[in-house]
């Protein structure tokens, strides 16, 4: 187990910086059993940083990250699957503004 949460604290290392700044803010001011709309707050900020800085974290190294921080495994499931299509939806936007930008 030890060398587990070992690679959990290399995975959060490897952050850029300012993504691993809002992951910080997040996992130290939510409720962890139940979010609050705050913690939804931060958790979208820590998304949409992770997205602008091109940050490289895979759903299931996420989940790992969640857990270490003490997030039930469901919860830390659940935030990493809602992670991934926030990720996506953030993409997919990039594309119709660059689709929608070079018809005009």
């Amino acid at each position: 187990m030890a060398k587990e949460n070992h690679a959990y604290l290399r995975r959060e290392k490897e952050l850029p910086e300012r993504t691993k700044y809002f992951f910080g803010q997040f996992v130290h001011g939510a409720n962890k059993q139940i979010l609050h709309p705050s913690d939804w707050k931060s958790f979208y900020v820590f998304i949409q940083a992770a997205h602008e800085g091109g940050t490289k974290l895979l759903q299931g190294e996420l989940i790992s990250l969640l857990i270490d921080n003490g997030f039930p495994e469901g919860n830390a499931e659940s935030l990493s699957n809602i992670y991934y299509h926030g990720r996506k939806l953030l993409q997919s936007k990039m594309r119709l503004n660059y689709i929608y930008n070079r018809k005009s």
